[in-house]
């Protein structure tokens, strides 16, 4: 996973919330002060979008070209950078810069499949059904 730290307030502030643990094999990226939110999952053009704090989740979508046509709009998410806590996207009220917008794929049913397994069942109860009858006389 990914971890936005912020080191101003890090070591400027001493503010000890942005001290996290580091393990063997953890890297440290430290890329340029762009601010960006990431915006994955079935939408048009996936990717990064700059951070603007006036823009909500819609807001952002609609920049990486809006909803795929499988999403599952409804099971959007937020992804919170700094302590990776999943939110449902309707219960975010600001998104921070690093967050993630995750919107999921839409559940494949294989509608004829499931037509003949139906009928298979049914021809199987009716069987059934006949053979309980014709013991039965």
């Amino acid at each position: 996973g990914v971890i936005v730290v912020d080191f101003q307030r890090l070591l400027e502030n001493e503010d000890r919330t942005e001290n996290i643990f580091l393990k063997h094999g953890d890297q440290i990226l430290i890329t340029r002060n762009r601010q960006m939110i990431i915006v994955t999952g079935q939408v048009a053009s996936p990717g990064a979008v700059t951070y603007d704090p006036v823009l909500g989740v819609d807001d952002y979508i609609e920049k990486a070209g809006g909803y795929g046509w499988n999403a599952r709009k409804n099971k959007t998410r937020v992804i919170r950078a700094k302590t990776g806590e999943w939110l449902r996207s309707n219960r975010v009220a600001s998104l921070g810069p690093g967050d993630t917008i995750w919107v999921p794929e839409k559940p494949y049913h294989d509608w004829w499949s499931l037509f003949l397994q139906g009928l298979t069942t049914a021809g199987q109860v009716a069987t059934l059904i006949l053979v309980i009858e014709t013991i039965a006389n």
